[in-house]
């Protein structure tokens, strides 16, 4: 995809931080990072979705992942990396590899987002909802 801004970074076409990179999957520092360290892992062929990379190259992918937590926790010296994928910034799979930062606001922010999700009313409705279409099958 070639206004995707991901896929111009596997092209060179954007510069980025380059932390590693294997034949199926790129790792970078994040420009808007959460805490210092906050790297992304992208595959590098384009897909939308992390559970839209095909099996082969899956494995590499995580493998990167893996590759990029134990860095950030050795060169951090703390054992608590956050994985997190969302996918709504860049329309390209992604994941973020965050490690912990005691002066960053990340975990709060996360905790701040999880309670709003937990208390939806809407999100107690439709879990009645789908209750009830689970017990129809």
């Amino acid at each position: 995809m070639e206004e995707c801004v991901f896929c111009k970074i596997v092209s060179k076409k954007l510069p980025a931080f380059i932390l590693f990179e294997n034949e199926s999957a790129i790792a970078f520092l994040n420009i808007r990072p959460y805490t210092k360290g906050h790297s992304l892992v992208i595959p590098k062929k384009h897909h939308r979705w992390i559970w839209d990379i095909p099996k082969e190259e899956a494995a590499q992918f995580f493998e990167l992942c893996q590759k990029v937590a134990k860095h950030l926790q050795k060169t951090s010296g703390n054992e608590l990396v956050y994985s997190l994928t969302v996918g709504e910034e860049v329309p390209h799979a992604h994941f973020h590899i965050i490690p912990n930062d005691a002066v960053s606001k990340f975990p709060k922010a996360l905790d701040d987002v999880i309670d709003e999700v937990a208390f939806s009313p809407e999100l107690h409705e439709l879990a009645g909802v789908l209750d009830e279409l689970i017990e129809k099958v």
